[in-house]
């Protein structure tokens, strides 16, 4: 090369039409991997042991290479249909259930892309706009065998070492994995992946083999308890439990034996809604060493008959558990009752790990709810309450708030005139995520109970929980916007790519690119080069304070202290005027005009109408005072009173 050119690009060129292995592999290697890890096989594509693992990069390699399909966490984001010529059927079958599972996707509304290798396997990939927990793909995997028989589940039922070879891969015949889908179609299931619409589709379409599924690996007599807090396996467990599984140390002030704090583990599960093999795996794959060795004094062989019999019981608790709560709970569900039954419930769970638990479910279900529900302005504002009222329970430890529309402006970043007009909507829809169980009273607000929408169930039971609190919106997006304050949520750390910021807001592009420019410009958002979006150098509390957002919300709470204190003063004189009031001439009216006047305006007509209310009608004192008011003022003017 002679001095002063320029060295010619070697990266893959994609073409429209045919795209080459190295184009394949660059395009979706990436994305079907749970980690940024790949194993490139040493014995011509027999194997991938541990040992051969390295970076993956965007660069094919030039052996047979499979990639990770799950991250640290056991979750994958794409889930890797493996359809194998050896299963029995030939390649007819393969190319019958690929087919019919590509259908299958494509029916339930999502997008998938597939690969066939030089013996007549295929590779169908599904990718998903978060990444499903193994607890959610085992029973999925086994309701996708009973109808699909040459599929192969073992890549995506081992989170430590299961992998796959990805399109444009090399196999151990010479040949390549090679796309078999159009290059659009294959580009636009990589740009748009399957959201919790698809996913709850899916399950209803397997409905019938989930359900067989369960039967057979569950105890006949082990059915399942719809009335625990939270609905649908996988749910978290708590730390505390956690960790005993991960460690087998365990409170003595807590537990008198061990046997008792391994059988709190497994009732945890089971409440959790854990099919049976999802501990199994744990205990005997060596993911969970402590509750292993809490099931140590039983030999090898016996030891998954001890585990059974402890989900046996865990599941008779739960069952006596929620015969008890029946009695003395009327009319209670998942999603509502009577007042007194979530009153009951309320005071029983408050602050308990299944309370948060359910508080977790219904932030997945209202979340999922929002994008097909809340897709319009005012949408924007029942987002930002809804996000105000998750982190007033979650602080509180319960589904039962009382409201008050100045405390949710505050921490929603409206005005609170606003904030009552949508609480109002949110409380009228007809699916909705909060009922009203009290109107306010005197100086108690408004009185509301979290509600798992029937939309959103699918949801609350296999999505997996989001880590973190819920929080409140920073009151610095009073100026930024709603917009910002979205995109700023979806925002981590780590870069991520516009569209995914997108996915993750639930707003149109062209907002979210307005919202990012924003954010950058106050240093709350900052673009990577060829990596995408983070959360900036700036803290959003530095922001608040040179804009000046600070002193606003204390002239704010100042304000709302005024008016408050108004309020009360004028339930006080409403409260004094209820004795009886007898005048002499010329003795002026004890309580002012202003008792009349239409009511603040940030109160809304149900806050004074309640107020209102909880005085009552005038009594018999106080009508008989005006009436001998009455009497004196017409004799003083020369008039006969009747």
């Amino acid at each position: 090369m002679t001095a002063g050119a320029v060295a010619p690009d070697r990266r893959p060129q994609h073409d429209p039409a045919h795209p080459s292995p190295e184009q394949a592999w660059e395009l979706t290697a990436p994305l079907i991997a749970g980690r940024p890890a790949v194993r490139v096989s040493r014995d011509g594509g027999r194997s991938y042991p541990a040992g051969c693992q390295r970076p993956l990069t965007a660069v094919l390699p030039n052996a047979p290479a499979a990639v990770l399909l799950f991250d640290e966490d056991a979750s994958a984001r794409c889930l890797a249909a493996d359809f194998d010529v050896g299963r029995g059927g030939g390649r007819e079958q393969v190319e019958h259930d690929a087919g019919a599972f590509t259908a299958l996707i494509r029916e339930c509304g999502g997008r998938s892309f597939a690969d066939i290798s030089p013996t007549g396997g295929r590779h169908v990939y599904v990718l998903w706009s978060r990444p499903r927990p193994i607890t959610e793909l085992r029973p999925l995997l086994g309701a996708l065998c009973e109808l699909f028989p040459s599929l192969d589940p073992a890549p995506m039922l081992n989170p430590a070492a299961g992998c796959i070879r990805p399109p444009g891969a090399r196999h151990r015949t010479g040949g390549h994995q090679q796309l078999t889908t159009g290059l659009d179609e294959a580009l636009s299931a990589v740009a748009q992946p399957c959201g919790p619409q698809v996913w709850a589709a899916l399950l209803d379409r397997l409905a019938p083999a989930l359900g067989d599924g369960e039967t057979q690996e569950m105890p006949a007599e082990v059915g399942p308890t719809p009335d625990v807090p939270v609905a649908g396996g996988g749910a978290r467990l708590s730390e505390r439990v956690e960790a005993i599984a991960r460690t087998g140390a365990w409170d003595p002030g807590r537990y008198a034996s061990p046997s008792e704090a391994r059988q709190a583990v497994v009732t945890a599960a089971a409440a959790a809604r854990w099919a049976l093999a999802d501990l199994a795996v744990r205990v005997e794959q060596g993911r969970w060493p402590g509750l292993a060795n809490l099931y140590a004094r039983y030999r090898n062989r016996h030891r998954r008959a001890a585990l059974v019999r402890d989900f046996r019981k865990a599941h008779a608790f739960l069952s006596r558990e929620k015969n008890a709560r029946n009695s003395s709970t009327r009319e209670w569900t998942h999603t509502g009752g009577t007042l007194g039954g979530h009153d009951l419930q309320a005071q029983n769970a408050r602050g308990d790990d299944a309370e948060y638990r359910w508080i977790r479910a219904w932030w997945n279900a209202t979340t999922a709810v929002e994008r097909i529900r809340w897709t319009d302005r005012a949408g924007l504002s029942k987002r930002l309450v809804q996000r105000a009222l998750g982190a007033m329970a979650q602080r509180r430890g319960s589904r039962i708030v009382d409201v008050g529309c100045r405390s949710l402006a505050l921490a929603c970043g409206l005005d609170d005139s606003t904030v009552a007009v949508v609480l109002r909507a949110l409380r009228e829809e007809d699916d909705p995520v909060v009922e009203l169980l009290e109107p306010a009273a005197g100086e108690r607000a408004d009185r509301y109970s979290l509600r798992i929408p029937d939309a959103g169930l699918h949801a609350a039971a296999w999505r997996r929980w989001r880590t973190g609190n819920i929080d409140a919106i920073h009151p610095v997006f009073r100026e930024l916007g709603p917009p910002a304050a979205l995109v700023h949520e979806a925002l981590t750390e780590d870069p991520a790519r516009r569209r995914e910021i997108g996915h993750d807001a639930a707003l149109p592009s062209s907002t979210v690119d307005e919202a990012l420019r924003t954010l950058a410009e106050h240093g709350l958002a900052e673009n990577v080069a060829g990596r995408g979006w983070r959360r900036g150098p700036l803290h959003p509390d530095q922001l608040a304070e040179t804009l000046g957002i600070t002193a606003l919300i204390e002239r704010i709470v100042t304000r709302y202290r005024a008016e408050r204190a108004e309020w009360r003063a004028l339930l006080e004189r409403r409260h004094l005027n209820r004795r009886p009031v007898v005048l002499g001439p010329g003795e002026a009216l004890p309580w002012p005009a202003t008792l009349t006047a239409p009511p603040p305006t940030d109160l809304t007509d149900g806050d004074y109408d309640g107020a209102l209310a909880a005085t009552g009608p005038l009594d018999s004192d106080m009508l008989g005072a005006a009436v001998e008011l009455l009497r004196r003022e017409l004799g003083a003017v020369g008039l006969a009173a009747g």
